[in-house]
């Protein structure tokens, strides 16, 4: 019995053999495949640190789009219309890792380049031994300003909004993903992944409460004081089955932040 040699298969030419409407739909489901998250802190990969924050060495995580836009002329040209005329995607997500007073930003579903308007951007505050007893419960306390946590987290926002998603500008390349970003609606949700020792044994819940409680306030605050005017709609705090959410205000001017200053806060490029 003889055997029949196949020729090799040509996914470019079966791709290119449907058509443009379900490519376009293929591209689409591409898209908003989101990446894995860190399963810890000590399971990030290699990171560089930058004050309390250790981004990762890969700056801007690899995408399936990069590698589709590293494809022929004709398979680039089709996804890049998808990218920048259709906006086929809206909602991002991006997971911070929280332990002491460190952070550990990762990006899940991740704007694509020419993403100017993002309608959730969600951002999962996962927190690592925090609770009573636990030296890293500190981050959640103050001392008349803010808590901490919140230094790292308000420079990861202004690094997004005045470098795009890659938090750092290292070449003229980065321009094409985004400086001038709008976000209809932030909404942050915090999961304690390894919750430490509790302050109140009679109430499981007391101090992730006190931690809901103080990033509320602290949200509250930014709303009103004109840094995001232009930037952000809304912002959300969720915490288990409880959602609360407050509309961005003010004027454009800086007010009532002013002694953040102190504790390394900073709102520019």
């Amino acid at each position: 019995m003889s055997l029949i040699q196949q020729p090799p298969l040509d996914i470019e030419a079966n791709l290119f053999s449907i058509p443009r409407e379900i490519r376009d739909l293929i591209y689409t489901a591409l898209l908003q495949i989101p990446n894995d998250p860190p399963t810890s802190p000590e399971e990030a990969g290699p990171r560089f640190r930058k004050g309390s924050s250790l981004y990762s060495v890969e700056r801007y995580p690899e995408a399936v789009y990069a590698a589709l836009l590293r494809c022929n002329r004709q398979l680039r040209d089709e996804f890049q219309e998808v990218l920048v005329a259709r906006q086929p995607v809206r909602d991002f997500r991006l997971d911070c890792m929280i332990k002491s007073d460190d952070l550990w930003p990762t990006w899940i579903l991740l704007p694509c380049p020419g993403t100017r308007d993002i309608g959730v951007l969600n951002v999962d505050l996962r927190l690592f031994n925090v609770g009573h007893g636990h030296d890293q419960y500190v981050q959640f306390f103050d001392d008349g300003g803010p808590a901490m946590i919140f230094t790292p987290l308000f420079q990861l926002l202004n690094r997004f909004f005045h470098h795009g998603p890659r938090f750092f500008s290292s070449s003229a390349k980065d321009g094409v993903y985004g400086r001038n970003l709008h976000v209809k609606t932030l909404c942050m949700t915090l999961v304690h992944e390894r919750p430490g020792a509790n302050s109140n044994p009679d109430d499981p819940l007391y101090d992730q409460r006190h931690i809901r409680s103080t990033c509320w306030f602290a949200l509250l605050k930014i709303a009103n004081s004109g840094l995001l005017l232009g930037k952000i709609e809304k912002l959300k705090l969720c915490w288990r089955d409880e959602i609360r959410e407050v509309e961005v205000k003010g004027t454009g001017e800086r007010r009532d932040v002013a002694e953040w200053d102190l504790y390394g806060f900073r709102w520019g490029p």
